[in-house]
Parts: structure tokens; C-alpha cells; sequence
């Protein structure tokens, strides 16, 4: 018996599309698009080869579930010019914040907490000003909303970014992430000699 003929009489474990998605855990319509991939094996109207389809199925999701794997130079160049590109963005990313182009939030968020914390302690002083101007006195409201307003644009000048010298948030170093660099991972170049 040749081979051919012990592969047509092998029996096979054929399973229905209902049960063969629910095994796989996906939708009727995605077993199609299995099939149409090549993963799903069909052998006849809505029958399944089990085996097999299990089979691919679980290669496909161990190669990351994202279709074929090549295995070629050009799919190596075309990895190492991804991680070439991944890691110029870090690089650039790294350098703006030097430069001041760019500010982390957590250095962000530290000037506007002194911002407040100036503006609060401007209107404490502001208060405890008026209060000793106001006590005992008999003043006319319109007195008052004078010097209401004077105090209030007293208080806000402590705020920089009304001034004509702005405070700006500045990062100083370069955060820990853009420093541990996983991408300098060495990739060999196709066709080079390794060294």
C-alpha cells in the first residue's frame, strides 16, 4: 500500500463548524477567515479536519496569532530596520527633554502644586492684610470692592505665567525608561558575518 492510499483510508476526526468554534474558542465567521488563511482544514461542507486545524491553530497562536511566519533576509531587514526606528524615537524622545522641548508630567504637575501653593499663601497674606485695614473702620462698598480687587490682583501676581517672565516647567534629566534600552538588542544582518 502506497502512501497516498494509507492517507486516503486513514480515518479522520472530523468535527462540525459549530463544534469546531467552540473548540477554538472563535466565531463561525473567523473559522472562515481560518480557512480562507489556511489554518482551518475543511474536508466538506461545514466538516472540519480536527487534527490538523487544531493543529495550525495552535502554531499560528504560538508564532503570535499574526498570520504567517517568514522565515527570509527580507523579513529580518525589514525587523531590524523596525527596531532601528523604535530606537531613534527613544533617542530623539531623550534629547527633546533635554533641550526642554518636552516636560513630564510628574514636572509638570510639581510646578503647578508650587504655583498654587504661591497663589495660597499670597492670599493668606492678602486676608490677614485686609483684616487689619478694615477692622474698626466704616468704609462704603464701593471702598471696599477697590480694595478687594487690589488685593485680589496682588495675590495673582504671585502666579508666573501672568508675568512677562513666565516660570515654565522644565525636566532636567532624562527618565529611567529612555535609559534601560531593550531595543539595543544585537540583530544579525543577513548575509553579514557575525562578530
Amino acid at each position: 500500500m502506497s502512501s497516498k492510499d494509507e492517507e486516503a483510508t486513514k480515518p479522520k476526526l472530523l468535527w462540525g463548524t459549530q463544534d469546531m468554534a467552540a473548540f477554538l474558542g472563535v466565531s463561525d465567521r473567523r473559522l472562515q477567515q481560518l480557512v480562507d488563511e489556511g489554518v482551518a482544514v475543511r474536508e466538506a461542507r461545514g466538516k472540519y479536519n480536527a487534527l490538523e486545524t487544531i493543529s495550525n491553530y495552535l502554531a499560528l497562536m504560538r508564532d503570535g496569532g499574526g498570520g504567517e511566519v517568514v522565515d527570509d533576509k527580507a523579513a529580518l531587514v525589514k525587523e531590524q530596520r523596525r527596531w532601528t526606528k523604535i530606537r531613534a524615537d527613544k533617542d530623539a524622545a531623550a534629547l527633546a527633554i533635554l533641550h526642554g522641548e518636552i516636560v513630564m508630567i510628574e514636572d509638570a504637575c510639581a510646578l503647578l502644586a508650587e504655583e498654587a501653593g504661591s497663589v495660597r499663601a499670597a492670599l493668606e497674606g492678602e486676608e490677614n492684610q485686609l483684616v487689619d485695614k478694615f477692622s474698626g473702620r466704616i468704609l462704603e462698598p464701593a471702598e471696599v470692592a477697590i480694595e478687594l480687587r487690589a488685593s485680589r490682583e496682588r495675590a495673582f501676581k504671585h502666579v508666573t505665567l501672568d508675568t512677562d517672565n513666565p516660570r515654565r516647567p522644565v525636566t532636567k534629566e532624562v527618565p529611567q525608561e529612555f535609559l534601560n534600552d531593550d531595543t539595543d538588542i544585537e540583530h544579525p544582518v543577513p548575509g553579514g558575518d557575525a562578530e
